[in-house]
């Protein structure tokens, strides 16, 4: 039947985001660096949580972030005003794994993906909000391997489908035992998600990878 567990990892994602928007018939390019999403960072909380029994299990990963800025701009025949943005971004990631093998599971759940922007310019000019919310499935698996008596190695991949034309996740870190119940881990997480929305006035799409390091604590 196997023994039950449950672990809850609360964890920093070190992101960097590459942007490919295509407005109409116009193409933009952008990149946001860690350091940029630090600067504006407001609140951010991110962690992942799972529990099981007997060879399968439930997890749950929620990733939030809350940024925001104020800057002066030049506006035609208005001038010079502040321009205000605040920007909220979720990702949820939820589902069921199931043990194959003694280091090998595969896994499959849903996931959410929230952007929502609001811009103030000043307080004479007309403001604008937005918001994207793509919900997507997934499947996948994940190897979890031990490296030594103290470190083991974990790796996981999906591939999604739904609203977004491409849509998946790669991670692998590596896990370090401060005592049976403890661990520190270090890796690497990508997330990749394509869709495109139509607008009331213009059509537009948006391509978007998510990467950068990750540091976590576990509980066991």
């Amino acid at each position: 039947s196997g023994e039950a567990y449950s672990s809850i990892t609360p964890y920093l994602w070190l992101v960097n985001i590459g942007m490919d928007a295509t407005i109409g018939s116009r193409e933009l390019e952008t990149d946001i660096s860690t350091s940029d999403i630090f600067q504006n960072l407001q609140f951010g909380a991110m962690g992942y949580i799972e529990a099981g029994k007997g060879g399968w299990g439930v997890f749950v990963e929620p990733v939030y972030a809350a940024l925001s800025d104020d800057v002066t701009v030049e506006v035609p025949v208005a001038g010079e005003r502040e321009l205000s943005w605040d920007l909220d971004q979720l990702w949820l990631d939820f589902g069921v794994v199931r043990q194959v093998h003694r280091n090998v599971w595969i896994l499959g759940g849903a996931r959410y993906f929230m952007l929502d922007t609001d811009i103030v310019i000043g307080d004479d000019l007309e403001n604008d909000s937005s918001g994207i919310s793509t919900w997507n499935g997934f499947v996948g698996g994940r190897i979890i391997a031990p490296l030594s008596q103290k470190t083991q190695l974990a790796v996981r991949g999906d591939v999604g489908f739904g609203e977004s034309d491409t849509n998946g996740r790669f991670r692998a870190a590596i896990a370090y035992f401060l005592s049976p119940s403890w661990a520190t881990t270090l890796g690497f997480d990508y997330r990749k998600d394509d869709y495109e929305v139509e607008g009331e006035r213009v059509d537009y799409a948006l391509d978007t990878d998510w990467y950068g390091a990750v540091l976590g604590l576990s509980y066991t």
